[in-house]
């Protein structure tokens, strides 16, 4: 009987421990961008898992691999949240692998970049092969935005040890599993000197708007909520995101969806409680060429090329101009007329950029193409003008001087006392 309670406990842990655990564990979100980078992992199986041993890695560029060396259940239909720097490429490509703890590569997504500060790569529905961009949702399923984070809670498991006497005896094992590590809480601070640096509004196809952003403080900051936005009361909503900007650096977020018009509008940039921080208008774009801010004391703006995430490109040369042609008026005053005087003076018209709409038009731009009467704009014809008065002056000092040397000549022979040896047509 005794050999017969020993076979049927052989068989049924034989039979417990060959089937495998069905949990199937996948990598359901991470975000790249800020730091601490934050990776979730999601159970979709019916059974539990430890991910004690396991790792999260990039393709390998780094020798440096995240591993999760305690104890971690993650329950079915639940899960968990990893912080840490994964060493995730921000502006190149790169991939995110998981290894279990026999190092069975388990599960990996490739990407191009980093989707932007606060933009994570997501499972859409959660757990299928379906990958995309948007607000990261770490902790909540992606598709119904609901809490997927099931945390243990310590169990108490009696068990029955019979003893020789007949007389049960309850052993209490108290199991205490550890609790993952959750992001830390970061302020909401308004901060001051906060500059949109440089605005692509008009990208190539299938690319993205981006907005960058400048911290003109001595110290780093950290944008909690920040929002990005277009003209005030129109268009679309404003965008959500959170940024790390360390001190007079420069640091770019990818909008997940454009909202910039290309023929004109306004950036602004609001803080979390959406009060105005900075803004500019620009007018027509070009494509593929930014708006970026000549100086930080005003909000003059220019099409330049695009210095992503550094300091802004010089203006292009050939900007959108609008065509002026200012016209002068001839005035009656006592029925005596008064013609405009041809000599104004040209320095009079001050030499600095001319601004409407935000599109920055030359002191050259508006002499070629205005258009006032009796006034030459032509810089070429007055030089040449010029030069032939003079010419022509300085001929007509040379031959009066020729004139009055030759009657001084005249009279000298007619009147002095020379002989007549040479110069003879003269008497005649």
């Amino acid at each position: 009987m005794s050999c017969l309670r020993f076979f049927i406990i052989i068989i049924i842990f034989f039979l417990f421990f060959s089937f495998p655990v069905r949990a199937k564990i996948l990598i359901n979100e991470f975000l790249i961008e800020p730091q601490p980078q934050q990776v979730e992992i999601i159970n979709t199986g019916s059974e539990s898992a430890n991910l004690k041993n396991w790792l999260i890695d990039d393709d390998g560029g780094s020798s440096a691999t995240y591993l999760i060396n305690e104890d971690t259940i993650i329950y079915p239909n639940s899960c968990l949240v990893f912080s840490s720097n994964f060493y995730l490429n921000t502006k190149s490509a790169d991939t995110i692998r998981l290894f279990d703890n026999q190092n069975n590569l388990i599960d990996f997504f490739s990407y191009k970049s980093s989707s932007g500060s606060g933009i994570s790569y997501q499972r859409i529905p959660d757990g299928e092969n379906n990958w995309a961009t948007g607000e990261a949702t770490l902790g909540l399923f992606n598709q119904t935005k609901t809490p997927c984070l099931i945390l243990p809670t310590p169990t108490i498991t009696p068990t029955l040890f019979p003893t020789l006497s007949l007389t049960p005896t309850i052993l209490l094992i108290i199991t205490n599993t550890p609790t993952p590590t959750s992001s830390p809480t970061l302020s909401l601070i308004s901060y001051d000197n906060i500059f949109i640096s440089e605005a692509m509004v008009y990208p190539d196809n299938n690319e993205k708007e981006w907005i960058e952003i400048f911290n003109d403080n001595d110290f780093n900051v950290n944008l909690v909520n920040w929002y990005i936005d277009d003209q005030e009361s129109s268009g679309s909503s404003a965008k959500s995101f959170s940024l790390e900007i360390p001190a007079k650096s420069y640091k770019a977020i990818i909008l997940s969806t454009n909202i910039f018009n290309n023929s004109g509008d306004s950036v602004r940039l609001l803080d979390f409680n959406k009060n105005l921080k900075d803004s500019f208008e620009y007018g027509s774009s070009l494509k593929n060429k930014t708006w970026g801010r000549i100086d930080f004391e005003s909000d003059n703006v220019c099409l330049q090329e695009p210095s992503f995430e550094q300091k802004n490109n010089p203006c292009l040369e050939n900007q959108p101009t609008l065509i002026i042609t200012p016209t002068l008026s001839l005035i009656k005053e006592n029925s005596q007329s008064k013609s405009i005087n041809s000599s104004i003076n040209q320095s009079s018209i001050k030499k600095m950029p001319l601004r409407n709409n935000n599109l920055l038009i030359s002191h050259n731009t508006f002499e070629q193409q205005s258009e006032i009467l009796g006034i030459s704009t032509n810089k070429k014809t007055n030089k040449t003008k010029k030069n032939i008065t003079n010419f022509l002056i300085i001929n007509s000092i040379f031959y009066t001087f020729l004139t009055e040397l030759f009657i001084l000549i005249k009279i000298k022979i007619k009147y002095g006392k020379i002989k007549k040896f040479f110069l003879s047509f003269i008497y005649s």
